[in-house]
């Protein structure tokens, strides 16, 4: 967050020295003109760095779908999601919250047993936490979960070197996708 508003306080800091120097070296219609490119990259960075930051809900749909390889319900609401932002070398962590209908519940619990990417967690398996994990977790205790599988074995895996996991709640409504890679 910070680095967003030093990011914009740059930028307006950038097109008010761009004023100060067409205001005082020529016309204004070549000020007007001068100051439109400036202005009009600026928008679109800032469009650009928001949404890097904070990702919008289609970012964690297509997260879903890419992890599990299955279409996401149609009754699908995001309750909690939270992400990192990519470093250097692309790598990031996300984790998303979302609730589902019974029925669709059942479904995605059955398609996600079956699939041989995935593989159901054992108390003392390995697991590789994140801030994002646990601002999105916070709520839930860890006697709510039914079952966690891990996509060691998934393509989305192997592809991307992250480690990816699938929790499912005893609700019977919620379900917890995660990604991590480093």
């Amino acid at each position: 967050m910070v680095f967003f508003l030093l990011a914009i306080l740059l930028a307006f800091l950038s097109i008010y020295y761009l004023y100060i120097y067409f205001h005082m070296a020529a016309t204004k219609s070549l000020f007007r003109t001068a100051l439109l490119l400036p202005a009009s990259l600026f928008l679109g960075y800032s469009y650009f760095w928001y949404d890097a930051f904070y990702p919008s809900n289609k970012f964690y749909k297509d997260e879903f779908t890419n992890i599990t390889n299955l279409s996401l319900p149609a009754n699908t609401k995001i309750i909690r999601k939270s992400s990192s932002y990519p470093d250097q070398h692309g790598d990031y962590s996300s984790c998303v919250a979302i609730t589902v209908s019974h029925a669709e519940f059942e479904e995605l619990f059955q398609k996600v047993e079956r699939d041989t990417c995935f593989s159901l967690m054992r108390p003392q398996s390995l697991f590789i936490g994140s801030s994002e994990f646990d601002n999105v977790t916070s709520l839930f205790k860890s006697s709510d979960y039914l079952a966690k599988f891990s996509g060691e074995k998934s393509k989305y895996s192997a592809r991307y070197n992250a480690y990816t996991l699938i929790a499912f709640l005893t609700g019977h409504k919620t379900v917890i996708v995660y990604r991590v890679s480093s």
